[in-house]
Parts: C-alpha cells; sequence; structure tokens
C-alpha cells in the first residue's frame, strides 16, 4: 500500500470516528460537559491558573483562586509567579443504562447529594452493599485493603517530578564509579500534597505508595539495581548476560524471595511499585513479580533509588505516587443497595462522600454517566 493510501486510509479511519461520536453526541450516548474545579486535580482541571519558575522555565497548574504558587515543584526555586490562564478540559460522558455498568474506578459524573442543581466528577471507590473505610491512606472494602491492579494503579497514580539534575540527583556512589556504575537518588520528599493545592493550609503526610518505571535496553552483561523506598529493606534487581539468560531478583535485605526469567528483546520496559502494601514489578505490561509487603512502624522514610552498574541505556526514569486517602480515624460506611462511594483524586480539597453532608452513599439515580477514557 502507497504512502498517500495509507494516510487516505488513516483519515478516512479518523473521520468516522469523529462522525460516530458526534452522532452518539446527538442521540444522547455521549454527553459533553466542562469540568469546574479542581478536585480531580491534576488528572482533570476545571479553569485554573498557570505558576511558572524564573529559574528553571517549569510550568505547572494552580488552584483558580490562589494568590501565590508555592516554590518550583521541580527545582525548588522560590523565584515562581502566576503567568496566565488555563483552560478546563472537556470531557465526553457516556451516560449509564444500568447500574451494573458501573465499576470501581470509574470517574463518574454525578448530581450533587447535597445540591442536584449542581454536576459533579468524582471517582467510584466503594460499590452498593459494601463497607467503605480508610487507614493509612488506603481504601478498605469489607475489612480487607483494597489491592489494585497494575492497571489501576496507571489510572490513579500521580506523577512527581523527574528532571534529572534536580528531582533525581547523583547517590553516594556518584556519578561514575569502576566506569559504569551510576546512582540516582530522588531528592525530593514524597508528600501527598500536590501543587495545584496552592495556598492551602494543611498538614501533609509522607507517602511510601511508590512507582518506579523506565526504559531499559540491556546491552553485554550487567544489573540494575531499584530501592523503590518502602520504609525496610526492599530491593529489585535486573540481571543479564551476553548468553542471553536474564532473571528478576527480589531480596529482603541479604535474603532472596523471588528469582524470575526476564523476557528477550532489545528494550525492556519496566515498572515497580509498592502500592497498597505489594510489591508489583512488571516488565513490557506483564506482571512478573507480586507479594505482600509488612512495614516497620520504627523504620524512617526512604528514598527510592536506581543503581545501573552496566553500560546500558536507561530512558524515561519516572516517579509516581499513589492517592493517599484522608478520614476520620476509625470511621466506616455502610453503603445501601443502590449506593456509591465516591472520592475526588485531589482527596485533599475534595467534597464528597467522606464529607457531606448528605449521607455518604450516592444513590445510582444521581449518576449520570460515566467518562469516557
Amino acid at each position: 500500500m502507497s504512502r498517500v493510501a495509507t494516510i487516505a486510509r488513516g483519515a478516512a479511519g479518523l473521520a468516522i470516528v469523529v462522525l460516530l461520536a458526534r452522532t452518539f453526541v446527538a442521540i444522547g450516548w455521549l454527553q459533553p460537559i466542562v469540568v469546574s474545579g479542581g478536585s480531580m486535580a491534576p488528572r482533570l482541571l476545571g479553569d485554573h491558573l498557570v505558576a511558572a519558575c524564573r529559574a528553571c522555565d517549569a510550568r505547572w497548574p494552580i488552584d483558580r483562586h490562589a494568590t501565590q504558587p508555592n516554590a518550583c515543584l521541580h527545582c525548588g526555586d522560590a523565584d515562581v509567579a502566576i503567568v496566565g490562564d488555563g483552560e478546563a478540559d472537556q470531557l465526553l460522558v457516556r451516560r449509564v443504562c444500568s447500574l451494573k455498568g458501573v465499576r470501581r474506578g470509574d470517574t463518574v459524573v454525578l448530581r450533587s447529594p447535597e445540591d442536584a442543581s449542581k454536576l459533579l466528577v468524582k471517582r467510584v471507590l466503594g460499590l452498593p452493599g459494601e463497607e467503605v473505610a480508610f487507614i493509612e491512606g488506603d481504601v478498605w472494602i469489607d475489612g480487607q485493603r483494597l489491592v489494585k491492579s497494575l492497571d489501576e494503579q496507571r489510572r490513579v497514580r500521580i506523577e512527581l517530578p523527574h528532571e534529572p539534575g534536580s528531582a533525581w540527583l547523583p547517590g553516594r556512589i556518584g556519578i561514575l564509579r569502576g566506569g559504569d556504575r551510576r546512582e540516582l537518588v530522588y531528592c525530593q520528599p514524597l508528600t501527598d500534597d500536590l501543587p495545584y493545592n496552592a495556598d492551602v493550609s494543611r498538614r501533609l503526610v509522607p507517602v511510601t505508595d511508590s512507582a518506579i518505571e523506565f526504559e531499559l535496553s540491556p546491552i553485554g552483561s550487567g544489573q540494575v539495581l531499584v530501592d523503590p523506598g518502602w520504609p525496610a529493606d526492599l530491593r529489585v534487581r535486573l540481571g543479564w548476560f551476553q548468553s542471553g539468560l536474564r532473571s528478576l531478583q527480589v531480596f529482603r535485605g541479604v535474603t532472596l524471595v523471588q528469582h524470575l526469567p526476564l523476557p528477550t528483546g532489545d528494550r525492556l520496559d519496566v515498572a515497580i511499585s509498592t502500592f497498597d502494601r505489594r510489591l508489583v514489578a512488571a516488565v513490557n505490561s506483564a506482571v512478573v513479580a507480586s507479594l505482600p509487603l509488612t512495614q516497620n512502624p520504627m523504620a524512617p522514610p526512604k528514598s527510592p533509588r536506581l543503581v545501573n552498574d552496566s553500560a546500558s541505556r536507561i530512558k524515561n526514569l519516572r516517579l509516581y505516587r499513589d492517592v493517599y486517602y484522608e478520614a476520620p480515624p476509625g470511621v466506616s460506611w455502610t453503603l445501601g443497595a443502590d449506593e456509591f462511594f465516591v472520592v475526588g483524586d485531589n482527596q485533599a480539597i475534595s467534597r464528597d462522600s467522606r464529607h457531606w453532608d448528605a449521607p455518604a452513599g450516592v444513590p445510582g439515580r444521581l449518576i449520570l454517566g460515566i467518562v469516557a477514557e
């Protein structure tokens, strides 16, 4: 097929998708809405302000009503200013024909239980008949900690600054030792804060649920060591040899607890997370290791760390954290047969099932649709 024909075919496919979307809007299956407010930040934003750092030129969104941004989240410099307005996100909402189609983790549009004239955008955490609680930032359902799958983690995770030389700095090993050994340590504190919440005065909570992702192109023989920052001596080692053998090993201290083969290929997309008290290691989006974690309450917080003991290249190094949910201690909510528990991703400022004067459970009749992703 010629290049012109390929382009024409792609354009025709896009036109069909656009036509279908417009048709679904016309007949009411999809409904466009504009986001208002920041309770789903940073994923979804209403009208907002844009802050900028004069030192490193970084830009980021902040609340519409903020008067002054916090220090730069990338380089830490205090020479920052508000430089303009940001546009609100526009969404397509799929109408709900049956409540059976509403799943945990869905982003939904609903009428406020406190004022039915207001539309809200929230995430569903609790389903009909369940008991919902929050302990140490995690969601608990019917007395059990909710453990998210890798895909579910990626739907809610919050990306942290990742620039080399500011967020990631050389560790005690230095840039080079022994020729190829390089160590990077994440130097910024991991808390439940969001740069969006400028002017919000609150106690910040240290967060230990993190995820490191990077692209690895193995060359010759070598290894990469990853310490995800869990408050215990936990390490993941990815090793490879010129013979073609590859493995992933998980250590607790000096004890090897898992040893698994790695796939072949010139590039490996690696993801290692400690969300929901569980270590998950994935390669090329396939989970290769998963085991529960325990935490020593006396252990001090640690910084995520990565050591590249090889000549191989690591690209697109990223760090994420989980949403840390706050709620009154010892409180739980039991949902009715057609009720849902909803919370905003920007949980620090979101008014939702945890805080409403109305009952916590949202009646299904108030849920208008699911945000198309």
